[in-house]
């Protein structure tokens, strides 16, 4: 998915201030270079990076979906992903990369643009992310 079909929604949530730094259309293609870490190895599966948080990993959107998560650039590797589940037991798994566990390994923020704006307007995602990020 090139970056026209998310320039629409980087620009609603770049006009709030948040810690969260959106993509331009530049940053958006090196952030889902093959190898970069987490979008190279999400791409496959339809999820892009939109934006970074201050510790570099990624806020990302699947092409065909409203949900906005966080994936941590340290959890993605060539064929296997480790991860904290952050929203469920806390622990470490390490599994095969599939799309059913890289669905797994992300951490959901928002079930759309426009709750993902509320909230970084009532300062909640700032407040996530410091826990998280």
């Amino acid at each position: 998915m090139p970056f026209i079909d998310h320039k629409e929604i980087i620009q609603k949530l770049s006009s709030v201030q948040s810690q969260i730094r959106w993509c331009d259309e530049s940053r958006f293609i090196a952030e889902n270079l093959q190898y970069v870490s987490p979008g190279g190895y999400l791409n496959p599966f339809g999820f892009e990076v939109i934006g970074t948080t201050i510790g570099g990993n990624a806020v990302v959107r699947h092409r065909n979906e409203p949900s906005i998560y966080f994936a941590d650039h340290t959890w993605y590797y060539n064929d296997g992903i480790s991860y904290e589940d952050l929203s469920g037991d806390k622990k470490w798994h390490d599994i095969e990369m599939n799309e059913s566990n890289i669905r797994k390994s992300l951490f959901l923020l928002a079930d759309s643009e426009f709750e993902l704006l509320e909230m970084i307007k009532d300062k909640r995602l700032d407040s996530i992310l410091d826990e998280i990020d």
